[in-house]
This record gives structure tokens, sequence and C-alpha cells, in this order.
């Protein structure tokens, strides 16, 4: 697993974060290594919306029509759930990062390909790639 230290940078669990005159010249890790992508034919388990997902410790892509979205403006009272259309991104890759205190700005600390950055989404408000910090 890959440690994020905010004032030194990445370590490994078996390695210890670099000293900051090192820091410099510490490669990013590319965006999607520290979780795999699972091929759906793996099957290690079968989850409860009948979707299912690879090996253990490891992701994959799911149908977002299966999610059941709040809907209305009186979805408090009513409660009332309709499915999903269909995604409007589609996931590139997953990262799981252990820190001591809040990532700012993750995307600037790994290698994040051109080639996901660099598509025309024909709308000027619509950016190519979004990270999602949670």
């Amino acid at each position: 697993m890959w440690s994020l230290n905010q004032t030194m940078g990445w370590s490994t669990k078996s390695q210890a974060p670099p000293s900051a005159s090192e820091l410099s010249s510490t490669i990013k890790p590319p965006a999607g290594l520290t979780m795999p992508r699972s091929d759906k034919s793996l099957v290690f388990s079968s989850l409860s919306d009948g979707s299912v997902c690879g090996l253990q410790n490891t992701w994959c892509e799911c149908d977002a029509t299966t999610f059941q979205l709040r809907s209305g403006p009186d979805y408090n009272r009513n409660k009332f759930k309709i499915p999903s259309l269909t995604a409007l991104y589609e996931v590139v890759a997953v990262d799981f990062v252990k820190s001591d205190s809040k990532v700012e700005n993750f995307g600037s600390r790994v290698e994040i390909p051109e080639s996901w950055t660099s598509i025309d989404t024909h709308h000027p408000d619509v950016p190519p790639l979004i990270i999602v910090n949670a």
C-alpha cells in the first residue's frame, strides 16, 4: 500500500518516506496503481443488486442503471426513487491511499495519462476527467 505524507511525499509500507532533498527527484506513481482493475469474468463475489465483482481488493465496472436515485423535489416526503440513466463518465482508475491528513489536489500527486485529459467532451463546461476525493 502507498502512504502519502503531506510534507514528504509518497512511500510504501516497507519504505521510509523520502527526505526533503529526495522529494524533488521522487517519481509520481501512475494513477490507478494502488487498486487494480478486475475483469468481471473473474467472479469473486456476487453483490446484493445482482452485479458481480472480480478478485478481492480490485474494482470493476458496473452498470449505472442498477442504481436507484432520489426523484423529485419532494423526495423527503414520498421517498420515490427511479433507476439511473447511463453513466455520464467512465471510471478509468481507482486509488486507495492512506494519509495522516487531508490530501489536497490528489491529481497533482499522481501521473495522469494524457489520454485521460485530452478527451473532447464537446462542451466547454464539461471536463474530460473528474477526480473524486472521498
